[in-house]
């Protein structure tokens, strides 16, 4: 379950105490109103178990590294493992690849060693 804290202030506002460690400590006010609106449509057109994975697959979109972050070797190693031990290394949460495989003449040719 994603651990949000949110508690009734009156009419239509809620005062939000505590979101999911993976949205860091200043997280994104624009993030959480998608989430409330996401949850708040639980019924409507969704089941709960539905709409729970689809705020797990922004969550995890939001948080990805996204290209030309800087890494560190260690933070590379963690991702290598944590990668391989998905249930779907080759998947991201909404279905795009996550490795491109190349063979050695692939390589040969994007270097520039055969034409």
């Amino acid at each position: 379950m994603l651990p949000f804290d949110f508690e009734h202030f009156g009419g239509n506002t809620f005062v939000l105490r505590a979101v999911p460690i993976v949205m860091g400590r200043s997280p994104n006010l624009k993030i959480i109103n998608e989430i409330i609106s996401d949850i708040t449509d639980i019924g409507k057109d969704k089941s709960f178990s539905d709409k729970l994975e689809e705020i797990i697959n922004y969550l995890a979109c939001h948080k990805s590294i996204r290209g030309g972050d800087d890494m560190s070797l260690q933070s590379i190693r963690k991702l290598l493992i944590d990668l391989a031990n998905c249930k779907d290394s080759f998947h991201c949460a909404h279905g795009r690849p996550t490795l491109k495989f190349f063979s050695f003449k692939e390589l040969d040719k994007l270097f520039k060693r055969i034409v």
